[in-house]
């Protein structure tokens, strides 16, 4: 297995998140640099519905007790303010929040 370093890994992210976002029937607008607040910007032609995202990589812990957590980066003050959500794919689903992606998956090894 090929190992990435951080940035490629959000690079494929990134790219992930946008591939899943049209499958869903959006219109996708992604930054083409690399900075900036906002990766991802989301269009619903049937709801008129603009969304702005944060593309973050998911990081999968595991406690002693065997269930696993996912969990991925905060926005920063200015994205909240703009109302930038952060979001990030895991096994093929979409998380996402206004702050940062925290869910305990409840699976145990």
């Amino acid at each position: 297995m090929i190992e990435f370093s951080d940035k490629r890994k959000g690079d494929i992210s990134e790219m992930e998140l946008c591939h899943f976002f049209l499958k869903e029937g959006l219109e996708v607008f992604k930054n083409i640099s690399c900075t900036g607040l906002i990766d991802i910007i989301t269009f619903n032609n049937e709801t008129n519905e603009i969304t702005l995202y944060d593309s973050k990589t998911i990081l999968v812990s595991t406690r002693k007790d065997g269930t696993r957590r996912i969990y991925a980066g905060k926005t920063t003050a200015k994205q909240k303010e703009i109302g930038i959500k952060v979001a990030a794919l895991y096994e093929g689903k979409l998380y996402s929040g206004t702050d940062y992606i925290g869910v305990n998956l409840d699976e145990t090894y």
